[in-house]
């Protein structure tokens, strides 16, 4: 824990943490405000859509015009990035791997159609730094 008044005085004295503060601050207002975004305006599907795209740049390697998501993520872990019961993720990682969006194999992600998980969360095309997990 650091001390409020500590971090004022640095942000005071020391102009360089002060510009490199702001910016950290600003990235993390970013990234909350595009989670917030894609579960209020998108509702759980578009948060999934979303999350899986940050998977993907985070994790992901092109085959083809494929996507494997390199990583392995639980039902759980992808039910606490978007605020949803696990039983909910399940049933939606069903519907998108029936509607051809994605494969989904012992916790591995293949993004099959990058484009229609896109138009799900009404994607857009945020920056690499934001766009991650």
């Amino acid at each position: 824990m650091i001390n409020l008044h500590d971090v004022e005085r640095l942000l005071w004295e020391h102009r360089d943490f002060s510009i490199e503060f702001t910016k950290w601050v600003s990235h993390s207002q970013q990234l909350t405000q595009t989670k917030l975004r894609d579960l209020m305006f998108f509702g759980k599907n578009g948060a999934m859509a979303s999350v899986i795209i940050r998977m993907t740049n985070t994790y992901g390697k092109q085959q083809g015009d494929k996507w494997e998501i390199t990583k392995k993520f639980t039902h759980d872990e992808m039910s606490c990035l978007i605020g949803t019961p696990r039983e909910t993720v399940t049933r939606m990682l069903s519907q998108l791997k029936k509607d051809r969006l994605i494969d989904y194999d012992k916790g591995y992600i293949t993004v099959m159609d990058l484009n229609g998980l896109k138009n799900i969360c009404h994607c857009e095309n945020c920056p690499l730094q934001i766009c991650r997990l």
